[in-house]
């Protein structure tokens, strides 16, 4: 398969143990030569202690890949949000 030939879409399978999800309100990002780490925490309000609820490690590239597919998905909600508002008016 060339470069240019689009690959099919990855499947992706969420475990029921992790469809849940965690909440995080925070988050400390720590980059290394050879990694990116993502801890993702939660804070209470007025709370001095933040505790991990869930720790990322990726690729630099994978990384670079990740915030350029986020920064794109929030674009795109803030593009719908701003429709459905002024459609709403």
């Amino acid at each position: 398969m060339s470069d240019t030939t689009k690959k099919p879409p990855v499947r992706m399978e969420v475990p029921k143990e992790l469809a849940r999800g965690v909440y995080s309100n925070m988050v400390s990002i720590t980059v290394a030569e050879n990694e990116v780490i993502l801890d993702f925490a939660m804070m209470m309000p007025n709370g001095q202690d933040a505790e991990v609820v869930s720790r990322v490690v990726l690729t630099p590239q994978v990384a670079k890949n990740f915030m350029s597919a986020f920064q794109n998905a929030l674009l795109d909600f803030d593009i719908a949000r701003k429709k459905r508002e002024k459609s709403a008016a």
